[in-house]
């Protein structure tokens, strides 16, 4: 966790990492949040992360489903898959915390009890990711995952989509025994 920290925590400043987003203080998953983002992950001792990266299966599917247009309708759907899995996971390790790829979904955008002034309906299921929490993610999937992330533009689409998350852990962890004692059901 400290080499992630050091490396790519970019800053105690939310309005600075995310002020210009439009889920910005109106998710609880976005910042700005309550609390000392640093000193809340600093809890944890490890992290262990998850990439899912998703290719077209054909120039057609790129062209819709990876375009900017409908890139966060596309990744909502992993999402729906991904999310439960790394809730499974969390659960099955002792004193974690899963991070999402990207702000909660699980009320919808609009519909978040937090724009409304009230507390969130689902606390046992929000997450917070990796980006909202103050790391570069871009820089961390490309020096720690040898992955490059790509970005749709108004003319083209992405070639491949990669949702990158983690799961904070206060002890070492062995995924590779939890994710092979997983149901079938569950595998992506």
């Amino acid at each position: 966790m400290e080499l992630l920290l050091d490396m790519f925590y970019t800053s105690g400043d939310p309005h600075a990492m995310c002020g210009n987003c439009p889920r910005f203080g109106k998710l609880w998953s976005c910042p700005p949040y309550v609390f000392d983002a640093k000193l809340f992950i600093s809890q944890y001792k490890t992290a262990n992360l998850l990439a899912l990266k998703i290719s077209p299966a054909s120039d057609t599917d790129a062209t819709d489903a990876f375009s900017a247009k409908n890139i966060e309708h596309t990744l909502r759907i992993f999402r729906v898959l991904l999310d439960p899995l790394l809730l499974d996971i969390e659960s099955r390790t002792p004193a974690s915390l899963a991070l999402f790829a990207g702000s909660c979904i699980l009320c919808g955008e609009n519909s978040c009890a937090r724009a409304k002034g009230k507390q969130c309906k689902n606390p046992q299921n929000m997450r917070y990711s990796l980006e909202s929490l103050g790391f570069n993610v871009a820089s961390m999937a490309d020096i720690m995952l040898n992955i490059k992330l790509d970005w749709a533009t108004p003319k083209s689409p992405c070639k491949y989509l990669c949702l990158i998350c983690a799961l904070l852990s206060k002890s070492e962890v062995d995924l590779s025994e939890i994710c092979a004692n997983l149901s079938g059901e569950k595998q992506l």
